[in-house]
């Protein structure tokens, strides 16, 4: 930004998308890596999902893991739900997992 030309004002919609997109990037890709680093991890995903304005389905997903001995969680997305249905949820969760890159051995859940 310093070196930045002193007219630029970085105000326009395309850069201010630009730059939440970025500081999100780098604020899951931080929070993943102490996740994977993590010796034991657990997901939470509330059974109160919301529908959004188009009427989707939408589980909440959060995990919690341990970082320099405490027990941190965090929240890490929202999964859009083909149905209710424990079995569609569980997989909701599992492609949000895998996408994430998080180790399901590491997970208490391990047996879902």
């Amino acid at each position: 930004m310093k070196a930045s030309p002193l007219n630029a004002s970085y105000t326009s919609h395309n850069t201010a998308t630009e730059f939440l997109q970025a500081t999100a990037t780098w604020l899951r890709d931080s929070l993943l890596a102490w996740v994977r680093a993590s010796p034991i991890i657990a997901i939470r995903a509330d059974k109160d999902e919301s529908t959004d304005i188009r009427t989707r389905n939408e589980l909440a997903v959060c995990i919690r893991f341990i970082e320099n001995g405490t027990a941190v969680e965090a929240f890490i997305g929202l999964e859009q739900l083909k149905s209710t249905k424990v079995d569609d949820v569980k997989d909701a969760i599992l492609d949000m997992l895998k996408e994430c890159c998080i180790p399901l051995e590491k997970n208490i859940l391990d047996g879902i």
